[in-house]
This record gives C-alpha cells, sequence and structure tokens, in this order.
C-alpha cells in the first residue's frame, strides 16, 4: 500500500540474495531451489513464506502473522501482536514489540519475544527460548529445550526432555517473579532462590537446583538435587527424595532428612547432617562436622581436620586428610585411619561405639578408643607394629609387610600376612594364624591355638603357660618329614621340637619337653599338635616320632 501500486504481482528473484516488498495477499514470490537467501518484507497482510524462500520480516506495526516453511527460516515481527510460526527447519524467530505469539514448529529454533507480554512455544526438537521484556510464557515442548524470562513476570515449562529454565538469579540481568515448571525430563534450573518458584510433579525426572544469590534453601516436592553457587555461608534443606545436596566454597549447612541423599560440603567448614537413610556425606576442604544419623552411612572428611559421626546404622568413617576424630556410633562399622596405601595423611583418633567395628589403621600416627562390651572389634594393620588398646580383640596384618602385632588381656585373634611377623597374644586364650613368611608365634598365658596355614615358612612358637594349647595345620599341611628334639642352645639340653616339612618350611616348638635334660620326662608347652586329616598328634605320639 505504501508503494501506491494495485493488482497482484507475481516476483521471480532468480539467483542471488533477493529481497522482496509485498503486500502479503496478492503477491506471489516465486524462488528456484538453491537460488541464493532471499527476504520477503511484508507490510500489509498475513503471509506464508513460499518454497525455497528463506526469510520474513513484517514493516509496520499492524497485527499481522508470518509462517515459514520447512526452511530453516528468519521470522521477524513488528511492534504489533504477531503470531510467527516457523513451521519445518530450524527456525529463528524474533516477535519484537507487542503481544506476540512465536511457534518453532520442528526443527531446532530460536525464539525471542523481544517487548510485550509474549507466549513463545518450541514445539518439537531442541529449542532456545528467550522471553525478552514483559510477562511472557514460555512452552519448550518436546525434546531438550533451553527457556530463559528475561525480565518480567514469566511462566516457564519445560514440556518432556531434558530441559535448562533460568529464573532471575542476578548474574542474568533477569528481574521479576519467575514460576518453573521442568516437566517430564531431567531438568535443570538456575534460580535466585527468592523470588523464583520451581513446580515438579511426581515421576517427573531427576531434576536440579542451581542457587545462586539465597543463602537458605528447601527443596520442594519432587525435586532431587540442590546446588549452591558463589562462595556464601549457606543453609540447605532436602526433602523425602533421594537428594543430592551440593555447596560452594562457603560454610555450608545441610540436612538431607529421609531417603538416601548425598551431601557435598566442598570448601568451607560445613555442617551435614544425613537424617534417614543410607547418606553418603563428602565434606571437601574446611574443617568439617559430619553427621550420619540413621542407618547405613558412608562419611568422607576429605581435606581439613574434621569430624565424623555415623550415628545408629553400619557406617563408613574415612577422615581423609588432617587430624580427624572419627566416632562410629551403634552398629558395626568401618573406620579408617592413615594406612599409607591410602594417601591420606594426619593423626586419627578412631572411637568404634557399639558393635562389632573395623579399624583400618596406620600403626604408628592413628589412634583407636574403646570401651568395655561394646563388640568384638577387628584392627587392620598395613605399615607398622602394634600393640591393641583395650577393649579390642583382634588384629590383621595386611599386605606382605614385616610388621608385628600384639594383643592385650583379652582373648585375642591375630592374622600375619605374607611376611615375617611377630605375633604375641599375652593374656587370654588366644588364636595365632601365621600365614606366609617365617613368624614367630608367642601366646602367652591362657589356652592358645596356633594356626599353621598353606604357604608357610620356618614357624616358631613359644607358649609360656596355659594346658590346653593346640598347634592346628591347615588341611593341606600334612607331609612331615622328620620330628626331631633340637638343643638349641648347644649345652646338652633338647627342650625344642623341631617338625621338620622340607623345602624351608618347618615349625619349631620352643621348650616343647618339661624337663630340657629328658626328652621322655614330660610335656612343657603346647599340649596337642593337630593334622586335619589325620588326626591329634599327642606327646605320646610325638616321643615315637622322633628321629
Amino acid at each position: 500500500l505504501w508503494y501506491g501500486t494495485t493488482g497482484s504481482k507475481t516476483l521471480r528473484g532468480e539467483a542471488g540474495d533477493d529481497i522482496y516488498y509485498i503486500n502479503g495477499t496478492g503477491d506471489i514470490v516465486i524462488e528456484g531451489s538453491n537460488q541464493g537467501n532471499d527476504t520477503v518484507y511484508v507490510y500489509d497482510g498475513s503471509y506464508t513464506l513460499t518454497s525455497n524462500v528463506e526469510n520474513l520480516e513484517i514493516r509496520y506495526d499492524t497485527n499481522i502473522d508470518g509462517n515459514g516453511n520447512n526452511l530453516a527460516n528468519n521470522l521477524t515481527g513488528a511492534n504489533g501482536d504477531n503470531i510467527l510460526d516457523g513451521k519445518g527447519g530450524n527456525d529463528t524467530i524474533y516477535g519484537q514489540g507487542g503481544t506476540d505469539t512465536l511457534i518453532g514448529g520442528n526443527g531446532n529454533d530460536y525464539l525471542h519475544g523481544g517487548n510485550g507480554n509474549d507466549t513463545l512455544n518450541g514445539g518439537r526438537n531442541n529449542d532456545t527460548l528467550f522471553g525478552g521484556n514483559g510477562d511472557d510464557i514460555l512452552n519448550g515442548g518436546n525434546n531438550n529445550d533451553i527457556l530463559d524470562g528475561g525480565v518480567g513476570n514469566d511462566t516457564l515449562d519445560g514440556g518432556s526432555g531434558n530441559d535448562i529454565l533460568y529464573g532471575s538469579p542476578l548474574w542474568t540481568g533477569n528481574t521479576g517473579n519467575k514460576t518453573l515448571t521442568g516437566g517430564s525430563g531431567n531438568d535443570l534450573y538456575y534460580i535466585n532462590g527468592t523470588t523464583d518458584v520451581v513446580v515438579e510433579n511426581n515421576n517427573g525426572g531427576t531434576d536440579t537446583l542451581y542457587v545462586y544469590d539465597a543463602t537458605t534453601y528447601t527443596l520442594g516436592n519432587n525435586i532431587e538435587n540442590l546446588e549452591f553457587r558463589y562462595n556464601t555461608n549457606t543453609t540447605g534443606t532436602g526433602n523425602g527424595l533421594r537428594n543430592v545436596l551440593t555447596g560452594a566454597e562457603g560454610d555450608n549447612t545441610f540436612y538431607g532428612l529421609g531417603e538416601r541423599d548425598t551431601l557435598n560440603g566442598k570448601g568451607g567448614n560445613d555442617t551435614l547432617y544425613g537424617g534417614d537413610g543410607n547418606d553418603t556425606l563428602n565434606g571437601g576442604n574446611g574443617n568439617d562436622n559430619l553427621y550420619g544419623e540413621n542407618n547405613n552411612d558412608i562419611i568422607n572428611g576429605g581435606n581439613g581436620d574434621d569430624l565424623l559421626d555415623g550415628g545408629g546404622g553400619r557406617d563408613t568413617l574415612d577422615g581423609g586428610n588432617g587430624d580427624d576424630d572419627l566416632y562410629g556410633g551403634a552398629g558395626n562399622d568401618h573406620l579408617y585411619g592413615s594406612p599409607l596405601w591410602k594417601g591420606t595423611t594426619g593423626t586419627k583418633t578412631l572411637y568404634g561405639g557399639a558393635g562389632n567395628d573395623r579399624y583400618y589403621i596406620d600403626g604408628d600416627s592413628d589412634v583407636i578408643v574403646e570401651n568395655a562390651g561394646e563388640g568384638t572389634d577387628t584392627v587392620y594393620l598395613y605399615d607398622a607394629d602394634y600393640v591393641l588398646p583395650d577393649n579390642v580383640e583382634r588384629v590383621d596384618i595386611r599386605f606382605n609387610t614385616n610388621v608385628n602385632a600384639t594383643g592385650n588381656s583379652l582373648n585375642n585373634y591375630l592374622w600375619g600376612a605374607e611376611g615375617d611377623n611377630v605375633l604375641s597374644g599375652l593374656g587370654g586364650s588366644d588364636r595365632l594364624y601365621g600365614y606366609g613368611g617365617d613368624d614367630t608365634l608367642l601366646g602367652g598365658s591362657g589356652n592358645d591355638r596356633y594356626y599353621i596355614e598353606g604357604n608357610f615358612g620356618t614357624d616358631v612358637i613359644f607358649d609360656e603357660s596355659g594346658n590346653n594349647d593346640r598347634l592346628i595345620f591347615n588341611s593341606s599341611i600334612n607331609n612331615v618329614i622328620s620330628w626331631t628334639a633340637v638343643d638349641r642352645d648347644n649345652n646338652g639340653q633338647h627342650e625344642d621340637l623341631f617338625i621338620d616339612f622340607g623345602n624351608s618350611k618347618s615349625v619349631t616348638i620352643q621348650d616343647y619337653f618339661d624337663n630340657t635334660n629328658d626328652i621322655n620326662d614330660g610335656l612343657g608347652e603346647v599340649e596337642r599338635i593337630q593334622f586335619t586329616d589325620d588326626g591329634n598328634v599327642n606327646f605320646a605320639d610325638v616321643q615315637a616320632l622322633l628321629t
């Protein structure tokens, strides 16, 4: 109309990037395939791009509409209320001013509402929707979409797929109150934590909130994960789902509540409460206080001087680097000190509490505290000689190390490894297992049992007292070559019994014979020698077997 001409025009641009100025009702544009990147400027009526034409722009502030085709179109409105529909293809659609409706259709589309209260629908495939200024409604549709309301009180709905939705965190420059609904799929929300409202339905996927500006936030219904951004001191609370709560570099306080939660303190001096459920707590850097509370928890202190408290249940506690205090609480717990194989440093104080606890320690720096009547506890020893503290019953040497273990007044179990170990039972009726290497087993007082396992070397047994001590061989050991009374000190007194199995395998029982001047005078120490296949060998049998 502005050109002053009348009639219907048929326009053929042919090859090249052509520009058409049309009325949108009577004018017809014809373009061949691959004949350039062409643009239609529409002034007076709604228009649908014909085949092989890429771009449409509405001129004047009129309320007319534009439709794309199956190409990757650029559709641009004016300041009127426009409806722009991209149809097929990967389209870019700008509403500009006015109250616009933008429809992506099929394809991976970009929709920008501009000014005004706009409605944006992504349609199918992976779309990006930006509301701009005004109170907008954004609907991502199918697949994995990105929705950003911009400035204004906006409503965002991701639809199906794994969507990303932006509220009004300060760093985006967005303002206004946002209502964000992810729909089905695993959605990500970036929010300020104060004016933004997140709505998720049941079984709507595993969703994550990134909170930037608020220092306190509680997860709403049907939302699983919460992560604070920026280095602020924050407080986060989960819900009844399986939550993941993650802090930044500030001092964080997290409450997991029910279900199987994961709480990550990261930097700062954090306080984490697992609540009910089998939770995992990770302190990260800083001096943290970590409380597993109920059920079976895994607690990792990380770097810093931490306090770990398992609470009830079968918990696993690992202090990490630093001087840490670990409290197992009730239940059969696993507590890790600083054995070399873990690569952690610092002095650990380990309190197992009630239950049958297991300690994994460096024998030099780690300290174990157990009260009487709190279960049957086991120490796994890796790096240094060790004496069992009070109220701990068992020690198990790990790796092929030549370290030694000493019991206490209880009935101890002492296990060697493949190295040359000295195991000392002291008081109580103890059980000593030599395993590989050239071991020395000292039962001390009490009725002790000495176990010789398959890959033994030249083992020595010294039994101090008791009247029911036993030497027990593994079922695979039965090929004795000789039984010999040995004059250990070359003084004519044959006090020791030497049992030779050949191939550098033997067992010596020191002071086996009571009267060192006469092997027939009576039994000294170790009252019974037991082979699994051949039964027991008593003192009379030994006398008959001597060579």
